[in-house]
């Protein structure tokens, strides 16, 4: 049974939430189910992440143990009707010290792609305000000029733009690679990259939770990162498969080892003269 209490007062934060979810199969679940998804999607971060325990996700959720593990159960169990086919219908993956829901950027990132269409309409606005002269356009080539216009100021919006690529570049960047390439250390060959993403199409939450792990490990911060591969070498060898490094214990360096040779001989050392000394006496 559910905790009648106000959720509100419980549950703190803010998420998008889209109003088709109450046409979706996790509507239809049990009530705890839905309060302890909807709590979920309250208490993650911006890449889709839960830090919580049981007892913790239970408490504020409002919901008992038994229905918390109930929930979870549901949640990270395939279902065959949900309207999304990735993941088999699955809403969360369990990992170390919480949760992942895994759909979580594909639906942040539909406003920013709403806002991404806006800013483009407003510099096709911007583009066409510096014409000076009044341009006599058919029925025939409209639709081209409008198109030449729109593409024309999204190359203005990318950030390797320059005028003597105006023919060349009129893509943007999707908002999954740009939220890969700020997460990633090596800022080189931007537009291979972006190809790379494209043909390759990587799960942006995989890719994140990886880099997040690979940028500590030894191969990638010797020698100022001289190592690392360059971002769309990553991409094509599907490193966000890669299993993720463990720490291992720390050894001395070859520096420790001969700091503490010298040492040692020079304590040999005074003792030898100390010893020589008393003898002299």
């Amino acid at each position: 049974m559910v905790t009648r209490l106000r959720y509100s007062d419980r549950v703190a934060g803010f998420t998008k939430l889209f109003g088709t979810i109450i046409h979706s199969t996790v509507w239809q679940e049990a009530l705890h189910v839905k309060v302890v998804w909807i709590t979920l999607l309250a208490m993650c971060g911006r890449r889709g992440v839960v830090e919580a325990s049981i007892p913790g996700l239970a408490k504020a959720a409002g919901v008992s143990m038994a229905e918390c593990q109930d929930a979870l159960a549901r949640l990270t169990s395939p279902d065959p009707f949900s309207r999304t086919e990735e993941h088999e219908g699955r809403r969360i993956e369990k990992i170390p010290g919480g949760w992942l829901i895994l759909n979580y950027l594909k639906y942040r990132n539909r406003v920013d792609e709403d806002a991404q269409r806006i800013a483009t309409a407003e510099r096709v606005r911007k583009h066409r305000s510096k014409v000076t002269r009044p341009v006599t356009v058919t029925d025939g080539n409209a639709e081209k000029r409008q198109a030449e216009a729109e593409a024309e100021a999204e190359a203005e919006a990318d950030p390797e733009y320059s005028p003597s690529k105006k023919k060349a570049r009129t893509c943007v960047y999707s908002p999954e690679f740009l939220s890969f390439w700020a997460a990633y250390p090596k800022k080189k060959a931007k537009w291979d990259a972006f190809k790379a993403w494209k043909k390759e199409s990587p799960p942006l939450d995989r890719c994140l939770i990886s880099l997040e792990a690979q940028v500590l490990t030894e191969s990638w911060t010797k020698d100022d990162g001289q190592f690392i591969p360059h971002p769309a070498t990553w991409i094509r060898d599907h490193r966000w498969e890669d299993e993720l490094p463990t720490k291992k214990p720390r050894g001395p360096n070859d520096f420790e080892i001969l700091q503490a040779a010298a040492e040692k001989e020079r304590a040999e050392e005074r003792q030898a003269a100390r010893a020589k000394q008393e003898e002299e006496w």
